[in-house]
């Protein structure tokens, strides 16, 4: 059976170093403007998205070339300051979930790897164990661990 190995990373100390570095960094800058909610917050709040950004962007358009239509209670103001924060942030954003995306990508790639080298030498050492070869069966017997099932804890109903 070959041994299919598509990713082979080795990632230096510097360039980790200052990758970890970096991104310490622009959380550092950014974190005074950052807020963190529940999420129990995030879904109560209403959603801007690809439909409604155009809505925003022509209600500030519409605002500042109609002012006698801008209600006194409404801060049009404040309106432009959350969209530019919107789109200063957006624009951190999108690379950030590429990258991330990229990341979590090599992640799953390098670990399904790992794992399937990994039980490579666990079956070959099922056999060996069973074929008597010295230190096999300590070594099976610890890593069989991995793949005993549990007994599911009897509910309350059927406990009584």
């Amino acid at each position: 059976m070959a041994n299919d190995n598509f990713i082979d990373i080795k990632i230096s100390p510097e360039d980790l170093k200052i990758s970890v570095e970096g991104i310490s960094v622009a959380r550092s800058v950014m974190e005074k403007y950052l807020i963190s909610l529940t999420p129990i917050e995030r879904a109560r709040l209403l959603k801007l998205g690809d439909k409604t950004i155009p809505f925003v962007e022509k209600v500030i358009e519409y605002a500042e070339t109609n002012p006698k239509l801008v209600p006194d209670f409404m801060n049009l103001e404040n309106l432009k300051t959350d969209y530019k924060a919107v789109t200063n942030l957006t624009t951190l954003l999108r690379p950030l979930e590429q990258f991330t995306s990229n990341i979590k990508d090599t992640i799953a790639k390098s670990g399904a790897e790992a794992f399937s080298s990994s039980l490579t030498f666990y079956n070959y050492l099922k056999q060996a164990a069973a074929n008597g070869v010295p230190d096999a069966a300590t070594i099976y017997d610890d890593l069989k661990k991995r793949f005993e099932k549990t007994k599911p804890k009897p509910s309350k109903k059927e406990a009584l």
